[in-house]
């Protein structure tokens, strides 16, 4: 088979994947956010609004399906910069001008560098900032005294624990960069000699 036919057909299935990653990011949106909220309703449906225990059992349920949503998201996002960037290296590259999406794409994030705000940032920043708020604001709400710290102390365990991962979706310029430059460096001719 002629070269330029399977690169058109390695990249119509690489353009696939990303449309099925971005598929799959709104499908976890869907799932997991009205999910996590149903659950801060538990104790208000069977009437046991003041026992701390439901309520950290709430809080956990609903920050582990934040957390979960969160890692989806960045792992649907980061799939699709490894890919852009492996089309952009590995198949623009031999097809002569003839493809040049992705080599767009990177030059405007070098050029909007500054800018870090991106939308799948802004759901799940906005989904922990929600998450948190609600669960203090339920604590506050329902329970008296320490108790009142329980829920509070869960999530912020779990905000805790989604920040690294937030920070990791706000560099998305700096990370398609870093693997526009791995991709180079795997894709180059490697010497089969020992080094001396």
């Amino acid at each position: 088979m002629d070269q330029n036919k399977w690169l058109e057909i390695e990249y119509l299935a690489l353009r696939q994947e990303i449309l099925a990653l971005s598929a799959a990011e709104q499908s976890t949106v869907k799932f997991y956010l009205p999910t996590a909220g149903a659950v801060f309703a538990v104790p208000y449906i069977i009437h046991m609004t003041n026992q701390a225990l439901l309520w950290s059992i709430c809080a956990g349920v609903a920050g582990l399906l934040l957390l979960a949503m969160v890692h989806t998201l960045h792992a649907s996002v980061d799939g699709v910069r490894k890919i852009g960037m492996y089309i952009k290296e590995g198949i623009e590259t031999r097809t002569q001008g003839g493809l040049r999406w992705e080599n767009v794409v990177h030059n405007w994030d070098n050029r909007t560098s500054t800018a870090w705000y991106s939308e799948t940032l802004a759901i799940s920043a906005g989904a922990v900032i929600a998450y948190a708020a609600a669960t203090i604001g339920a604590a506050m709400t329902f329970l008296t005294g320490k108790a009142v710290l329980a829920p509070i102390s869960v999530a912020v365990i779990v905000a805790c624990l989604a920040v690294p991962t937030l920070v990791r979706l706000g560099r998305a310029g700096h990370q398609r960069s870093g693997y526009s430059n791995d991709v180079r460096q795997f894709l180059a001719p490697q010497s089969d000699e020992p080094a001396a």
